[in-house]
């Protein structure tokens, strides 16, 4: 599983909307994504925590509160773009909103997977080999990194590089 070295997984077309490259091995796997990740969303699972960092590392009440008032409404919008994935996992070509869902789903899920694989730093991923219990959770964080980042080099090509900040 994984991306043909000749074919780049996606490709932004001068209309602006993005062309979806995947088997249909990969697409099998991406399509499973909803369901499971609507389900931690739901039962508000621990490994969900890193989808919604603290937005005051220093205040704990004031992050509490936060999250009291924002956790519904940034569910809410995980679940609409969960569902916009979801409807374009099998479609060639993405609109500008549905590529902004893909991205968003893979990157949540891969911090799930982060969070269940105690992944702190990238090659963390490295020490799980392949007769490691967790073996398949670190190939689908690799699949996500990796269509993760190739989705974001494909819609970062067009920008004009960094200001220089000397």
């Amino acid at each position: 599983m994984g991306f043909g070295r000749h074919t780049p997984p996606f490709a932004r077309q001068g209309d602006g909307k993005m062309r979806v490259q995947l088997g249909d091995d990969v697409r099998a796997v991406l399509g499973a994504l909803p369901e499971q990740l609507r389900a931690l969303l739901a039962d508000d699972d621990p490994s969900t925590y890193r989808m919604f960092p603290p937005a005051y590392t220093d205040d704990v009440m004031a992050n509490d509160e936060w999250h009291q008032l924002m956790r519904s409404d940034l569910v809410k919008g995980r679940m609409t773009a969960l569902d916009l994935f979801e409807r374009s996992v099998d479609v060639e070509l993405l609109s500008q909103e549905e590529a902004d869902a893909w991205l968003l789903v893979m990157n949540d899920v891969r911090l799930v997977l982060s969070a269940r694989l105690e992944i702190k730093r990238e090659d963390d991923i490295d020490d799980i080999g392949d007769d490691h219990p967790d073996a398949g959770l670190a190939a689908l964080y690799e699949l996500l990194s990796a269509c993760v980042d190739a989705m974001v080099q494909e819609l970062s090509a067009g920008l004009p590089p960094p200001a220089n900040e000397n």
